[in-house]
Protein backbone atom coordinates (compact mmCIF):
# COMPACT_ATOMS: atom_id res chain seq x y z
CA UNK A 1 0.00 0.00 0.00
CA UNK A 2 1.13 3.15 -0.99
CA UNK A 3 1.71 5.71 1.97
CA UNK A 4 3.35 8.40 0.73
CA UNK A 5 -0.02 10.79 0.19
CA UNK A 6 -1.30 9.85 3.85
CA UNK A 7 1.68 10.49 5.27
CA UNK A 8 2.25 13.99 3.50
CA UNK A 9 -1.84 14.80 4.52
CA UNK A 10 -1.17 13.54 7.90
CA UNK A 11 1.58 15.29 9.12
CA UNK A 12 0.89 18.79 6.98
CA UNK A 13 4.72 18.03 5.15
CA UNK A 14 4.69 18.53 1.71
CA UNK A 15 4.00 20.99 -0.80
CA UNK A 16 0.83 21.40 -2.71
CA UNK A 17 2.28 19.73 -5.95
CA UNK A 18 3.22 16.57 -3.56
CA UNK A 19 -0.04 16.39 -2.99
CA UNK A 20 -1.42 16.68 -6.14
CA UNK A 21 1.17 13.70 -7.86
CA UNK A 22 0.43 11.65 -5.12
CA UNK A 23 -3.61 11.94 -5.41
CA UNK A 24 -4.28 13.01 -8.49
CA UNK A 25 -6.37 15.83 -7.48
CA UNK A 26 -6.29 19.43 -8.55
CA UNK A 27 -5.15 22.67 -7.29
CA UNK A 28 -7.81 25.15 -8.56
CA UNK A 29 -10.77 23.14 -7.13
CA UNK A 30 -9.37 24.41 -3.82
CA UNK A 31 -8.06 20.42 -2.16
CA UNK A 32 -4.78 22.07 -0.89
CA UNK A 33 -7.27 24.33 0.54
CA UNK A 34 -7.54 21.21 2.89
CA UNK A 35 -4.63 21.73 4.23
CA UNK A 36 -6.08 24.07 6.45
CA UNK A 37 -8.23 21.44 8.11
CA UNK A 38 -5.76 20.91 10.77
CA UNK A 39 -5.75 24.40 11.44
CA UNK A 40 -8.68 26.42 11.37
CA UNK A 41 -11.76 25.76 13.61
CA UNK A 42 -12.78 23.33 16.21
CA UNK A 43 -13.34 20.00 17.19
CA UNK A 44 -15.42 17.87 19.23
CA UNK A 45 -13.71 16.31 22.58
CA UNK A 46 -15.35 12.73 21.08
CA UNK A 47 -12.37 12.89 18.90
CA UNK A 48 -10.07 12.87 21.06
CA UNK A 49 -11.00 11.69 24.18
CA UNK A 50 -8.73 8.32 24.38
CA UNK A 51 -5.40 10.37 23.86
CA UNK A 52 -5.72 12.17 27.26
CA UNK A 53 -7.40 9.15 29.22
CA UNK A 54 -7.54 5.82 28.22
CA UNK A 55 -4.67 5.61 25.15
CA UNK A 56 -4.64 2.27 23.64
CA UNK A 57 -1.26 1.79 23.23
CA UNK A 58 -0.36 2.40 26.80
CA UNK A 59 -1.19 1.08 30.13
CA UNK A 60 -5.19 1.67 30.82
CA UNK A 61 -5.62 4.52 32.56
CA UNK A 62 -2.52 6.34 31.16
CA UNK A 63 -2.38 9.26 28.48
CA UNK A 64 -0.84 9.23 25.20
CA UNK A 65 2.98 10.06 25.74
CA UNK A 66 3.09 12.34 22.42
CA UNK A 67 1.09 14.76 24.01
CA UNK A 68 3.12 17.70 25.61
CA UNK A 69 2.83 17.12 28.80
CA UNK A 70 2.58 21.00 29.51
CA UNK A 71 -0.55 20.99 27.42
CA UNK A 72 -2.10 17.29 29.04
CA UNK A 73 -3.79 19.80 31.90
CA UNK A 74 -5.11 22.08 29.80
CA UNK A 75 -6.15 19.27 27.62
CA UNK A 76 -8.11 17.39 30.46
CA UNK A 77 -9.41 20.75 31.60
CA UNK A 78 -11.09 21.79 27.78
CA UNK A 79 -12.06 18.00 27.81
CA UNK A 80 -12.81 16.47 30.85
CA UNK A 81 -13.49 12.46 31.16
CA UNK A 82 -17.34 11.89 29.02
CA UNK A 83 -17.42 15.51 28.33
CA UNK A 84 -17.39 14.33 24.18
CA UNK A 85 -19.82 17.22 22.93
CA UNK A 86 -17.31 19.70 24.62
CA UNK A 87 -15.26 21.74 21.41
CA UNK A 88 -12.08 22.60 21.79
CA UNK A 89 -9.72 24.98 19.25
CA UNK A 90 -7.86 22.51 16.77
CA UNK A 91 -4.59 25.34 16.93
CA UNK A 92 -4.55 26.75 20.34
CA UNK A 93 -4.83 30.48 20.08
CA UNK A 94 -4.79 30.52 16.53
CA UNK A 95 -7.70 28.45 15.55
CA UNK A 96 -9.10 30.87 13.34
CA UNK A 97 -6.35 31.71 11.12
CA UNK A 98 -3.67 30.11 9.22
CA UNK A 99 0.01 29.45 10.41
CA UNK A 100 3.24 28.80 10.03
CA UNK A 101 1.89 25.41 9.73
CA UNK A 102 0.36 26.57 6.08
CA UNK A 103 3.65 28.66 5.43
CA UNK A 104 4.56 26.17 2.29
CA UNK A 105 1.28 26.84 0.43
CA UNK A 106 1.64 30.60 1.22
CA UNK A 107 5.37 30.48 -0.28
CA UNK A 108 3.86 28.73 -3.26
CA UNK A 109 3.57 30.79 -6.50
CA UNK A 110 0.05 28.91 -7.33
CA UNK A 111 -1.20 28.72 -3.99
CA UNK A 112 -0.37 31.86 -2.75
CA UNK A 113 -2.97 33.63 -4.56
CA UNK A 114 -5.41 31.75 -3.32
CA UNK A 115 -4.43 32.26 0.51
CA UNK A 116 -3.87 36.19 -0.23
CA UNK A 117 -8.02 36.11 -1.80
CA UNK A 118 -9.19 34.16 1.75
CA UNK A 119 -7.16 36.88 3.48
CA UNK A 120 -8.29 40.16 2.11
CA UNK A 121 -11.87 41.32 2.59
CA UNK A 122 -14.28 41.94 0.24
CA UNK A 123 -12.63 39.67 -2.37
CA UNK A 124 -15.74 37.51 -2.46
CA UNK A 125 -13.24 34.10 -2.18
CA UNK A 126 -14.51 32.02 0.45
CA UNK A 127 -12.55 29.80 2.42
CA UNK A 128 -15.63 28.03 4.03
CA UNK A 129 -16.89 27.26 0.48
CA UNK A 130 -13.83 25.91 -1.42
CA UNK A 131 -13.36 23.95 2.42
CA UNK A 132 -16.69 22.35 1.94
CA UNK A 133 -15.69 21.63 -1.94
CA UNK A 134 -12.35 20.38 -1.48
CA UNK A 135 -13.57 17.88 0.98
CA UNK A 136 -16.52 15.94 -1.33
CA UNK A 137 -13.55 16.27 -4.03
CA UNK A 138 -11.51 14.52 -1.64
CA UNK A 139 -14.12 11.97 -0.31
CA UNK A 140 -14.57 10.80 -3.77
CA UNK A 141 -10.49 9.89 -4.27
CA UNK A 142 -10.57 5.96 -4.84
CA UNK A 143 -11.23 3.76 -2.15
CA UNK A 144 -8.92 0.98 -2.04
CA UNK A 145 -10.06 -2.33 -0.29
CA UNK A 146 -8.17 -5.80 0.39
CA UNK A 147 -5.56 -6.92 -1.53
CA UNK A 148 -4.63 -2.87 -2.05
CA UNK A 149 -5.40 -1.30 1.16
CA UNK A 150 -8.27 -1.22 4.18
CA UNK A 151 -10.89 0.60 5.56
CA UNK A 152 -10.10 1.54 9.30
CA UNK A 153 -11.91 0.84 12.07
CA UNK A 154 -9.59 3.03 14.11
CA UNK A 155 -8.09 5.66 11.90
CA UNK A 156 -5.41 5.60 14.14
CA UNK A 157 -4.44 2.18 14.29
CA UNK A 158 -4.24 -0.53 11.11
CA UNK A 159 -6.62 -3.29 11.74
Amino acid sequence: MDRGADTCIERGTGSCRTLVRLRGVDRGGGNCTNRGAHTIGRTACFFVQKRPYNFTEAPTGSSDPEINPKFLPKLKAMCPFGKVNNKIPLDQGTSFIFDASDANLYHDNKTKPILDSYISTGSGKSFKSDFGKAMVKMGNIGVKTDPEGEIRRVCSAVN
